[in-house]
């Protein structure tokens, strides 16, 4: 009896002392969605009660017998007014959450042109004064982070910064000024949660249930699972040792040639990019090791919606032919993950750049999903591109365009002007073709003369005889028939001559004449 009294003694005192773990996006500076049912979540062990205090509300649960234990607060009213919100463990308050916030959340997804941040922006020192400003906030999940299975917890590293001149390296271009604009606008706080990492393709974010879903996607996660099942310990290390004595051997030429002012060598950034025990692809190839590590620990976190902008690395060979069924699905899997069908899916067309890539097709897939979705929004980027540069400097002007998008589809602002003019149908008569286009009530305006469109006759496309605008349409006239009309089709193409009254470029588009 006096052991059994003894060993229950300790019990309790366990079971009153044991840790309760939160996921590290549950940390000081955090920002909370308003006007959303508040999900908390963690592990405990099991049969602890658990409570959370926050906004003058208390709740309370059991953790299960797997120690996961979830509470869900009513919404709550934006807030600048910093908070604390608190966890009790059986009555007694264990962890202090501070200087929390409540306003507007907004993930980032896709590749380098949204993980782009102001360590690499070139006009950082032009906008201090507006990052001292505004103090937005964003999560931060290093880029590298991947993982074999689905994650609970956030890999080590991820945190919440307030962005500011002295801690910006980290915070998204884009997605800052997207958030600056919505802060400005509902004067609410607003924040942003970094989930892209550059040069991945769509499969990378995806879960591995929905890989089955496409021919492409399916394709790719068998060979992905083969070539992972003959990857050993050693060929790793191999692999490894290789990577380290690279990097050694460019790090003393760089040395070398600073000491004699000489030029850097250049390097591949793909020599920069070292291997992991977990996938024998790079990990920008590795299909779902992304979703994995930052997005299933996050789909629990009320957010508003997402930020989108990837589609270069899935630009070449079958991916192409797949895009738009591969997009639509990610943006399923996602919806899926967050259990709200029409979370607000907003994504960037690929802008105008010089590249043997299919980036005309991925532009019309881009065009196609959005044409066809519920709840999505495209800002077209084709008159921000720089020719020799993948990541076009003009994040600001393209931000603006998904914060309108934002405000009018989202936030119910009225009187916005969202988008530029976009292809509905076109009219064959012979040598001539009338292109009608959705000006969303605008009107159709050119900048000069009209240049961009190409025709297809005598078999081939070729510049049009001539070409005037007709109210919301643009006529073109040809030698010979007319089978079929483009328009800025081609990766570079900086004949944008093509705008609604607002300024906003048309969209890029293709049609051919039906039988």
């Amino acid at each position: 009896m006096k052991a059994l009294l003894l060993l229950t003694f300790f019990l309790a005192c366990f079971t009153v002392n044991a840790e309760i773990i939160l996921p590290q996006i549950f940390s000081d500076n955090m920002v909370l969605q308003c006007q959303m049912p508040i999900k908390i979540w963690g592990k405990a062990t099991p049969s602890t009660k658990v409570g959370v205090e926050f906004s003058e509300q208390k709740a309370e649960c059991v953790a299960g017998s797997n120690g996961d234990w979830a509470i869900t607060l009513k919404p709550v009213e934006p807030s600048k007014t910093p908070q604390t919100l608190k966890i009790f463990e059986n009555g007694k308050a264990v962890k202090e959450i501070s200087n929390v916030l409540v306003g507007e959340v907004w993930v980032l997804g896709g590749q380098s042109n949204m993980s782009y941040s102001f360590a690499e922006f070139p006009m950082k020192s032009d906008i201090s004064p507006r990052l001292s400003k505004i103090k937005l906030r964003t999560f931060h999940i290093p880029f590298e982070s991947i993982s074999e299975t689905p994650q609970f917890q956030f890999p080590q590293g991820s945190k919440w910064h307030t962005v500011s001149p002295d801690d910006c390296s980290f915070a998204g271009v884009l997605g800052w000024f997207f958030a600056e604009k919505i802060s400005r606008e509902l004067d609410v706080p607003v924040a942003t949660i970094m989930t892209a990492r550059g040069a991945t393709r769509m499969a990378c974010h995806m879960p591995a249930e929905t890989m089955d879903k496409n021919s492409f996607t399916k394709k790719l996660w068998g060979d992905f699972l083969k070539d992972k099942a003959a990857y050993t310990k050693e060929e790793y290390q191999r692999r490894y040792k290789e990577w380290e004595d690279g990097m050694k051997e460019y790090n003393q030429k760089k040395r070398d040639a600073e000491a004699r002012g000489q030029p850097v060598p250049k390097f591949k950034w793909t020599q920069h990019v070292k291997p992991f025990p977990e996938t024998p692809w790079w990990p920008v190839n590795t299909p779902t090791y992304n979703w994995n590590a930052k997005i299933a620990p996050l789909a629990n976190y009320a957010v508003r919606g997402v930020l989108w902008y990837q589609g270069e690395s899935d630009s070449s060979g079958d991916s192409v032919k797949e895009f738009e069924n591969q997009f639509s699905n990610l943006i399923s899997a996602w919806r899926k993950a967050w259990g709200n069908k029409k979370m607000p899916f907003y994504f960037v067309q690929l802008a105008s750049f010089d590249t043997p890539a299919r980036w005309p097709e991925v532009r019309d897939a881009q065009m196609q999903a959005f044409l066809k979705g519920d709840q999505l929004g495209i800002a077209t980027a084709i008159d921000l591109g720089e020719r020799n540069n993948i990541h076009p400097a003009q994040k600001e002007k393209l931000a603006l365009r998904l914060a309108d998008i934002a405000l009018k589809n989202t936030y119910g602002r009225s009187g916005l002007c969202a988008y530029g003019p976009i292809f509905s149908n076109a009219s064959y008569k012979g040598k001539k073709v009338e292109i009608h286009f959705d000006t969303l009530g605008k009107k159709l305006t050119t900048k000069g003369e009209i240049i961009g469109f190409e025709i297809f006759s005598d078999g081939k496309w070729i510049t049009p005889k001539s070409a005037k605008i007709s109210g919301n349409d643009i006529v073109l006239e040809a030698d010979s028939e007319i089978l079929g009309v483009r328009y800025l089709w081609a990766s570079w193409n900086p004949n944008i001559s093509l705008f609604n009254s607002e300024g906003l470029p048309a969209f890029p588009f293709m049609d051919m004449k039906r039988n």
